[in-house]
């Protein structure tokens, strides 16, 4: 028997509820495609639920982050920032060059990726962003990569962002599929702190 849960949020990998899935069209195609990455709708309609979901039906074939303990990574409802970061990350592209730098950061981060990136290229890095890989991530969470980015000063973020293409190219040297989990981006609300 399944006790069914109201709130997705409680549900561990191992919940049987996570097996029952009611599938129309929609549903089907966003958990059996590879290309389906999101999951947008209203509050209430189960996104969090069909997320985990997904996770657990990916099975061994792909490595999945965050670990299986937490399944999906989530971000605090209200970060306190200076104004002068504020008014960098309002910023669209600076936006998503801090989100495309803690996914890829913390993909790097995974002990069964790392040893496969070459030194060479790990050398490249600026000291800011070899100082970020060296952050403990355990259950490799973007969002402890991402909160140790917007800690940073807009020189370092700066200078993190231009090593992008080498992040990127970090990303040549895995040859496993990946999926990273990431729920509730939308309701985070960046707050000046003064």
């Amino acid at each position: 028997m399944c006790v069914w849960h109201p709130e997705a949020d409680s549900l561990r990998f191992d919940s049987e509820a996570l097996n029952i899935v009611f599938r129309n069209p929609c549903i089907t195609s966003y958990l059996s495609s590879s290309r389906a990455l999101g999951i947008a709708g209203i509050k209430g309609q189960g996104k969090t639920f069909l997320i985990k979901a997904k996770r657990k039906s990916l099975g061994a074939s792909y490595i999945l982050m965050p670990k299986d303990s937490v399944m999906i990574d989530t971000l605090d409802a209200d970060i306190r920032l200076p104004k002068s970061k504020m008014k960098f990350l309002s910023s669209y592209t600076n936006w998503v060059s801090l989100w495309k730098t803690a996914i890829i950061i913390t993909i790097i981060q995974n002990p069964t990726i790392y040893k496969d990136i070459s030194n060479t290229l790990i050398n490249q890095f600026s000291s800011y962003t070899k100082n970020i890989l060296q952050t403990d991530n355990f259950d490799n969470r973007p969002s402890v990569v991402f909160y140790s980015l917007i800690k940073s000063d807009i020189k370092s973020l700066n200078r993190i962002f231009l090593d992008i293409p080498l992040l990127l190219q970090a990303l040549s040297y895995i040859h496993t599929p990946i999926a990273v989990f990431i729920d509730k981006t939308d309701g985070t609300i960046l707050r000046d702190s003064f």
